[in-house]
């Protein structure tokens, strides 16, 4: 039998591969050693820290050490018994202090700082209330050994700026302060926000990142007669809070109240805006519903806010609802009657807004929800606005009172808003609301600024709102992103740093009669822009077109014209309708970014200095039926939209283009939306304005308008689509005024 070895040459090789092998794999071992090696010295230092945080609680602190951290070395912490023995082979120390909370004096944070070392590692870190948890990432490995030797047995420590000092080493800065790097990474950037629209049931938010979080909530108007004697306006609340993946944010948005009229129940907006339960025989009397409030619930989804009754301690927020409006049709429409009306509380605020009505020379009013309150027959409960109760006394007349943490009262002459609320986990939180505290207090602000559009610190017509926004360990707004609303002035932006910016803009929605008859919606532009640190930009934000509405066929009303460009709208005298009423949409203003200041109008002479243009919305219409009345047509686009005729007689508006319009450069005439060219007008609403994009200036740059025509032309692209909101939603057209909003992306 032939026996057959090895070779000496087969042998090498083997070993030879073998060791490759070994080389290969021994870098990836030795990593997974020191990692392991890091893990587990985190680990030790929490336990470590938490060692130093019992011994904090049960010591009695001497007059020296009152108002100043206490240290504790680590042989300190296993002597005292709050630490395994086991442990007494990290060498350091920790000082730990209860200081004042800067934003509240009455709230403490527990402030860790940490630096111990074993080994040839060590940590040395500025722990912060809810983040004092040492991670891998704190870790350092050192090669000069123990870094810090000398603080077994030295800690001296002052309150906050001062310096640690272990022998010569200048360890670090007792400052206390907000580390991103102590995070885990985020697929998301600091300013990253989800809105929350009014959509009639609950959201559901999971969180994607640990970190901080900005709340904000907008809580929905109440019922409107008219502009004059409308809803209460929706409250605003903001705080942030800590959260973890594991957390679940449920949000529920209030909608708006609703003008019922006259002989009709109707339900309140959603989230508990009362109701009005019954009918009321005189035709003069037009009721309104309250409107909803807006809430975020943590980790436990009961539904609507009145849901939690049982389960406060689970709600985070709340922003009021405002009272439901009223008007006695003859008594405010004839100079013979004084009063008649009633304007609607403004959600809350620690305190809903009273309402204001008038019943011929006496004062009317009713009370808005409070932080606290006893239901009664007319003041609202926990998480529901005030509303009659079927069968008493006049129980048809009366309107429904805003929702909020206490709804607010109804009454006949107009309802109260519903109260806010922040919850005392969250910070630097604080309330806004349209005139609704008699005295403000220290959460609660007053404001004048109202809009259609959610806005900071602002109180809200129509729908309520929400947003979330991720700021990492930071506890105030990250701004990377700059918005703007109309304001009816050109308003400034200066670059913070250098880098690309995107800008979009919204065009403003023509004046509407109602859902059917409705001003075109305002287009959307957009673009990339490089600016340098300095570099000014001039905005301009077009305003909603308003409508006129005059019963009396033989008198003309007229809609001024809208800023930046939408176009005055007159009725036409002795036209018999069919429509109760004539009525006649001023054209939405166009909103654009420039270089140079001015509204668009303005710029005639000096169009390179225009970045984009979103074109305003032209308004509706209803002049003689069966002939002519109809819808406006929306704002572009490379080309605003046509009017939409409804009649017998097909009238179509001129609408505007990239070289011409209705008018001169940048305006409306005649119920014509605002743009680069305005719309014109027609016996059946506005043509649309058109937008502009300069592709010189700008990248990846685009329009899109509502239902309209498309481009696939650099210079003039455009898309179409059919989404339009009231709250400025990108790739959509807009109800309501207009709107700008800048984010820095990168440097």
């Amino acid at each position: 039998m032939n026996k057959k070895g090895f070779t000496l040459v087969e042998l090498l090789a083997v070993i030879i591969v073998l060791a490759i092998l070994v080389l290969l794999a021994l870098p990836r071992v030795m990593s997974l050693m020191e990692r392991s090696r890091v893990s587990s010295f985190a680990v030790e230092a929490n336990e470590i820290a938490k060692a130093a945080t019992n011994a904090y609680g049960s010591r009695v602190l001497t007059e020296e050490e009152v108002g100043h951290p206490v240290c504790f070395t680590v042989a300190e912490l296993v002597s005292g018994g709050y630490l395994d023995a086991e442990k007494n082979d990290i060498n350091g120390a920790i000082a730990i202090d209860l200081v004042p909370d800067e934003n509240d004096l009455s709230k403490t944070n527990e402030i860790v700082y940490t630096y111990l070392s074993k080994e040839n590692y060590y940590v040395k870190k500025n722990g912060v209330a809810g983040n004092n948890k040492v991670a891998n990432s704190d870790v350092v490995k050192s090669k000069g050994g123990s870094l810090f030797s000398d603080c077994t047995t030295t800690c001296s420590a002052t309150t906050g700026g001062e310096i640690i000092m272990c022998g010569d080493t200048n360890i670090a800065s007792l400052t206390p302060s907000l580390n991103d790097d102590t995070l885990p990474d985020c697929e998301y950037e600091l300013g990253h926000a989800w809105s929350f629209d009014y959509k009639g049931s609950i959201d559901e938010f999971s969180i994607p990142c640990e970190g901080n979080y900005m709340l904000e909530v907008w809580g929905a108007q109440g019922g409107s007669y008219s502009e004059a004697y409308h809803g209460g306006y929706g409250g605003y609340a903001t705080g942030f809070i800590r959260l973890n993946t594991t957390d679940k944010l449920y949000i529920g948005v209030g909608g708006a109240g609703t003008h019922i009229g006259n002989y009709n129940t109707g339900s309140g907006g959603y989230n508990g805006g009362g109701n009005i339960t019954g009918t009321w025989s005189d035709g003069n009397e037009r009721r309104s519903t309250g409107g909803g409030a807006t809430h975020i619930a943590k980790n436990n989804n009961l539904g609507v806010l009145k849901n939690y009754v049982d389960n406060q301690s689970d709600i985070l927020i709340v922003a009021g609802g405002g009272g439901g409006g009223h008007a006695n049709n003859t008594m405010v429409t004839s100079s013979s009657y004084a009063g008649g009306y009633g304007i609607g509380g403004s959600g809350g605020g620690t305190n809903g807004g009273n309402s204001i009505g008038q019943q011929y020379n006496d004062l009317v009013s009713s009370a808005g929800g409070t932080s606290s309150q006893t239901p009664s027959e007319t003041r609202g409960s926990f998480g529901q606005g005030g509303q009659a109760k079927v069968g008493e006394t006049n129980y048809g007349i009366h309107d429904g009172g805003g929702a909020g943490w206490y709804g607010g009262e109804r009454n006949w002459r107009g309802a109260a808003g519903g109260s806010g609320y922040v919850s005392s986990s969250l910070s630097n939180s604080h309330m806004t609301c349209f005139n609704c505290m008699s005295t403000e207090d220290s959460v609660t602000t007053n404001v004048t600024t109202v809009s259609a559009t959610a806005m900071s610190n602002a109180a809200k017509k129509g729908n309520g709102y929400a947003k979330i926004t991720y700021v990492g360990n930071k506890t105030t707004p990250v701004n990377n992103n700059y918005q703007f609303a109309y304001t009816g002035t050109v308003q400034t932006f200066t670059a913070p740093k250098s880098g690309t910016y995107k800008l979009e803009a919204w065009g403003a929605q023509g004046g509407s009669f109602d859902s059917t008859y409705y001003g075109g919606y305002g287009g959307y532009s957009t673009g990339n822009i490089n600016l340098n640190s300095g570099d000014k930009l001039y905005i301009a934000v077009g305003r909603g077109g308003s409508v006129c509405v005059n019963g009396r066929q033989s008198t003309a009303c007229e809609a001024p014209a809208s800023f930046n460009g939408g176009g005055a709208c007159s009725t036409l005298t002795g036209y018999n309708t069919t429509f109760g009423s004539i009525a006649c949409g001023a054209g939405g203003g166009a909103s654009h970014i420039a270089t140079a200041s001015g509204v668009l109008s303005e710029l005639s002479t000096n169009r390179s200095a225009i970045l984009l243009v979103a074109g305003g919305g032209g308004g509706t219409k209803l002049s003689n039926a069966p002939s002519n009345y109809g819808a406006g047509g929306a704002g572009g686009g490379f080309n605003g939209n046509a009017n939409i005729s409804m009649g017998n007689d097909l009238k179509t508006a001129v609408y505007g283009t990239q070289e011409s319009g209705a008018s001169a450069f940048g305006l409306g005439i005649n119920g014509g939306g605002g743009g680069f060219y305005g719309g014109g007008g027609s016996l059946a609403g506005g043509g649309g304005g058109s937008g502009y994009i300069n592709t010189s200036r700008l990248s990846s740059a685009k329009m899109v308008c509502f239902n309209c025509t498309t481009s696939t032309t650099a210079a003039t692209k455009t898309e179409t689509s059919t989404c339009h909101n009231a709250a400025p939603t990108s790739n959509c057209a807009k109800d309501g005024d207009g709107y700008v909003i800048i984010t820095y992306l990168n440097s």
